[in-house]
């Protein structure tokens, strides 16, 4: 009996002598029986992506993006107020 290294051998060769039949039939073309290769992965669009979309825009939830001098203007003076009435 066989054993199973001149079984990988004989199974070697064949598929060897079987690839160059392909070849000389095709002429060393792409075969249109082979298995086309996978399409590339699309990046996944996380529920953070429209996030970050949506903060490169001129207004991120109802405050344009120029106002941040008055907002923190505000609330400074919001939190010394607080402090003159805890006095």
């Amino acid at each position: 009996m066989s054993s199973i290294p001149h079984i990988l051998e004989g199974a070697k060769k064949t598929l060897e002598n079987a690839n160059k039949f392909t070849r000389s039939v095709t002429g060393g073309k792409p075969n249109m029986f082979a298995p086309a290769p996978p399409p590339k992965a699309q990046p996944i669009r996380t529920d953070y992506m429209q996030a970050r979309m949506a903060r490169k825009a001129p207004e991120f939830m109802g405050v344009r993006s120029d106002q941040a001098p008055e907002l923190n203007a505000a609330l400074e003076s919001r939190e010394q107020a607080k402090r003159a009435l805890e006095k």
